[in-house]
């Protein structure tokens, strides 16, 4: 008998943060691109093996914390 109107939002909890860090992701990679395009590259190539080798020290102690850890706190109980 009446006009009804509902208007539902909803906002997740780490979409802003998702957000930011897709548009720093994004911007990142222009960044990249143009360096890229430029030939900087060859200034910056004897940081290549270093930068592996942190990324893969990074990668396994994320790797760890995320997987091993939890296991071996629930078996301690």
């Amino acid at each position: 008998k009446g006009k009804n109107e509902i208007a539902i939002s909803y906002l997740p909890l780490g979409f802003q943060l998702g957000a930011f860090l897709s548009v720093v992701g994004g911007v990142l990679l222009l960044a990249f691109l143009i360096f890229l395009r430029k030939g900087l590259y060859e200034k910056i190539k004897a940081m290549e093996r270093p930068a592996g080798i942190a990324f893969m020290i990074i990668f396994i102690s994320v790797f760890i914390i995320i997987y091993i850890f939890p296991v071996i706190v629930y078996f301690k109980r």
